[in-house]
């Protein structure tokens, strides 16, 4: 995974529009199901606070809006249990929808496995070996 830190909502959504990434924002009234959100593009889920929510201003800048869907008497879920379902019901529908392909080109491909390969060694290991104090 890779993480990105921005200082304000402001940062945050020009990152998104210079990827060309949308934006779906998870409330409860919303008419969508999880669902139901588009998954053809790369898409960023926005998860607000569990007492507060999304803000009005963050809610103004989504593409999609969705819920999850409960049953019996559950009124809402915490935010870890939201994030963690979007993000399964999310990967396994692209996962579908790029049958086999991937939406990196080979080059974008390459760079991230090195990246990964360059952040799964241990620096305490690389210290040790080169007898690095």
């Amino acid at each position: 995974i890779e993480i990105h830190y921005h200082d304000n909502l402001t940062a945050f959504l020009a990152h998104l529009n210079s990827q060309h990434i949308a934006l779906a924002g998870a409330i409860m009234q919303s008419p969508q199901s999880i669902s139901e959100v588009p998954v053809d593009k790369p898409i960023c889920l926005l998860l607000g606070n569990e007492h507060r929510g999304l803000s009005q201003n963050a809610l103004s800048h989504c593409d999609h809006t969705y819920k999850i869907p409960m049953q019996g008497m559950a009124e809402s879920l915490n935010v870890s249990v939201t994030g963690a379902i979007s993000v399964y019901e999310t990967t396994q529908r692209r996962r579908v929808a790029l049958a086999q392909s991937s939406d990196l080109s080979t080059k974008d491909s390459q760079v991230l496995t090195a990246k990964y390969y360059l952040h799964s060694v241990s620096p305490r290991m690389v210290a040790a070996r080169f007898q690095i104090p």
